[in-house]
């Protein structure tokens, strides 16, 4: 220099030349067409899309570059071509690649380069694909697989074929015959499962019916002597007569040795469980808040009995019960727009 010597040192550069170096591939062309797919800048998504070829198309020439001018005649580059390549080749200076008479599948290029100061850039890549000839392709093995099965289906189903519409011929009218005999038959079953099923509802009723009369003859004896036993009380205490005192003490004492309330309701709930099957049980363990009355009004409604019916049975009024089934429901949470006595029928 003017006042003395310049001393450079390419290490210092080193750094900055291994963050800015890279290699781009510049020109993908296929050489039986001569059509190019790439063009400047490497297009990943261009190449994405051209990167299905024909069997026919089976050779490329790959350019590529990096763009490093300061010494552009000593980079050197490497290349693979993944589905092809095991290995990467050897450092050259050649900026050009070509592959041909390529079998069908896929594959990808790669390039990396390297500068003069043993810096290696990022992989460029470039990825594609061969279909195979249409006679070794997928759909042509499909197409002979069914082909094949065809032919030994035909040599197979053939005579099958002629003896099963000989044998279908014969068998058509005894099968028509078997069919309507069935037919028969089958409705003869249904009738025989309706009366069944009849039968058995009819029972049920019987039964129903019965332990309705049965339970409410004890019920209403039950109440009768108890409304007898709290007149004899009160006529008792009232009477100035000894002698007659003590007599209806008597009846009163023997009113309470035949008149068994305390088992009237055990009675009627075990053979109301036993026609039901375990109905009070159930809805006892569902509902623990119920009450006896509430229990009793659930057994009455099971009955399918209406207010009319349930209210000298519960010795009230018609109100009262209409109260109770009010104060029934939204113990249960039934909504308004259910019927009681549907909601406990299918409980």
């Amino acid at each position: 220099a003017e006042k003395g010597f310049i001393h450079f040192n390419p290490e210092k550069s080193k750094d900055k030349k291994r963050t800015n170096f890279a290699v781009n591939i510049v020109r993908v062309q296929n050489l039986q067409d001569n059509t190019t797919l790439l063009g400047g800048q490497y297009d990943q998504q261009k190449s994405a899309v051209d990167s299905a070829f024909s069997h026919q198309q089976n050779a490329f020439l790959f350019a590529y570059a990096a763009p490093d001018f300061e010494s552009v005649e000593n980079l050197l580059y490497s290349t693979k071509l993944e589905g092809y390549d095991e290995n990467w080749s050897t450092w050259n200076s050649k900026t050009e690649k070509e592959f041909t008479n390529l079998n069908s599948g896929n594959y990808r290029f790669l390039v990396k380069a390297k500068s003069i100061y043993e810096v290696e850039s990022a992989e460029a890549s470039f990825s594609f694909s061969i279909r195979p000839p249409w006679y070794a392709s997928m759909q042509a093995f499909v197409i002979y697989t069914l082909l094949i099965a065809a032919f030994l289906a035909g040599l197979i189903l053939i005579p099958q074929k002629r003896f099963r519409a000989e044998k279908t011929l014969l068998q058509s009218e005894q099968k028509r015959q078997e069919a309507a005999h069935q037919q028969e038959v089958a409705k003869s079953e249904q009738a025989i499962v309706a009366l069944k099923n009849q039968q058995l509802q009819s029972e049920i009723a019987f039964k129903n019916q019965e332990l309705a009369i049965s339970t409410m003859h004890l019920v209403q004896r039950g109440e009768l002597i108890h409304q007898l036993k709290e007149k004899l009380d009160a006529i008792s205490k009232i009477t100035a007569d000894k002698n007659t005192a003590k007599e209806l003490k008597k009846v009163n004492r023997l009113l309470d040795n035949n008149a068994q309330l305390d088992d009237v309701w055990s009675q009627f709930a075990h053979h109301f469980d036993q026609v039901h099957v375990d109905f009070l049980r159930k809805i006892k363990e569902h509902y623990p808040s119920l009450t006896a009355n509430d229990q009793k009004l659930c057994a009455y409604l099971k009955m399918n009995l209406s207010t009319k019916e349930m209210a000298p049975l519960m010795n009230i009024s018609i109100r009262g019960v209409e109260v109770a089934r009010y104060r029934l429901r939204k113990k249960l949470g039934v909504d308004s727009t259910v019927n009681l006595n549907t909601f406990m029928l299918n409980f």
